[in-house]
């Protein structure tokens, strides 16, 4: 594959796939995450009834994502990036005068 070329369609299954189902349920499930990370580290294989509660999970992320129920991206905490500058300068700049 070229940097910058079209995927193929498989490929752009797997991305898709990762983007809408797989992600989500990582992030929202420690049953994914974790069973992630096992496999990951290529450790022991966890029993079917386990994988299969993995597969579901992935499959309500994915069902979620068709039915548009995702949950609302939090709002932002916290001071704005140009007040937080200022309050930044304006501490290194007493810490100096303290010296």
């Amino acid at each position: 594959m070229l940097r910058g070329g079209t995927l193929r369609a498989p490929d752009r299954l797997i991305n898709y796939l990762y983007d809408t189902a797989w992600t989500p349920a990582l992030l929202r499930s420690q049953l994914v995450a974790r069973e992630t990370l096992k496999a990951m580290q290529m450790r022991e294989l966890s029993p079917m009834s386990l994988r299969l509660r993995v597969l579901l999970q992935i499959a309500l992320a994915f069902v979620r994502h068709l039915l548009r129920l995702r949950q609302p991206t939090p709002t932002a905490q916290g001071p704005k990036r140009d007040e937080l500058l200022l309050q930044l300068s304006a501490d290194n700049e007493q810490d100096a005068a303290a010296k």
